[in-house]
């Protein structure tokens, strides 16, 4: 049995987010009810490298991350222990990414300190200007830590030129024109798949997640793996959508991430009307 390399996959570890953006490709507006606690965070680890040798990235992203810093939800700090103490042969780097509202605290700027001289760390600060105020505090303290740490600017010269368009979901291409899309797409060329983890389960890319939490595919879908899945069917999926020709899920995108994607302002927020028309629109998830 060949081991299964992948290039990375990002954790999510909630969907609660400080800002409320229109275009968000996480639908963290839509679906901030998802909320896992670690242990079951840890699950999914568990369960990635059960049918994954090795890794690039480790991404963890949110919503906003850095929510789960606090002495009350420590889940940040414990993921980051646990991937380092377990998990550290079985990775490159880990990186986070931020939306420059949250300052983490003393406690979780030690973890980050600590596992910065076991593992390959960093973390990734969004600046979307008047609505990442504390961007340079954010990165003063982590300069104090010692800890890596860049900044995206989203204000002045618009990193990757802005966002695409990802929430649209509704059906849009046949299956030839899903596959030229699928060609000069960055997320599978480039980026060899941008898996992403969360709720038990892996999708290829953010079109596939948005279509899982909107209730319009489950698990059974070509797009999507159930991690507690049997083992054999669990790998052989994920090496079918590691070595596809396209994503079912291209014939429902916007453009994806192609050079010519149309590009919008990043992070304009939408009002809780905004929200809840978008929300009418789907059979969204619900967690407790």
């Amino acid at each position: 049995m060949n081991p299964i390399q992948t290039q990375r996959v990002s954790i999510i570890i909630t969907k609660r987010c400080t800002l409320k953006c229109k275009l968000c490709g996480a639908l963290a507006p839509y679906v901030e009810n998802y909320h896992p606690a670690f242990d079951f965070i840890k699950s999914e680890v568990d369960a990635f490298f059960r049918i994954v040798q090795r890794t690039g990235i480790i991404d963890i992203s949110g919503g906003e991350p850095f929510i789960r810093g606090n002495k009350d939800d420590f889940a940040l700090g414990d993921l980051l222990i646990y991937l380092c103490d377990t998990y550290n042969d079985k990775f490159d780097r880990v990186r986070i990414f931020t939306n420059g509202t949250v300052v983490p605290g003393n406690a979780l700027c030690e973890v980050f300190r600590t596992i910065s001289k076991k593992m390959k760390f960093n973390i990734t600060i969004d600046n979307y200007g008047k609505h990442s105020p504390k961007v340079n505090v954010i990165a003063d303290k982590l300069k104090s830590y010692e800890v890596a740490y860049d900044v995206r600017d989203y204000s002045d010269a618009l990193h990757c030129g802005g966002w695409v368009d990802l929430l649209d979901i509704t059906r849009k291409h046949d299956p030839a024109s899903a596959r030229e899309l699928y060609q000069k797409c960055a997320i599978p060329q480039k980026l060899g798949c941008c898996l992403e983890l969360m709720d038990g389960i892996l999708s290829p890319c953010s079109v596939a997640a948005s279509r899982y939490l909107c209730g319009e595919i489950g698990k059974d879908s070509n797009d999507i793996i159930d991690l507690f899945a049997d083992l054999t069917e669990t790998r052989n999926k994920l090496v079918e959508i590691l070595n596809a020709e396209q994503f079912d899920s291209c014939q429902y995108c916007n453009g994806g991430m192609a050079d010519d994607s149309p590009r919008y302002i990043p992070a304009e927020q939408a009002t809780t009307d905004e929200i809840d028309v978008w929300k009418a629109q789907y059979k969204m998830r619900r967690w407790l």
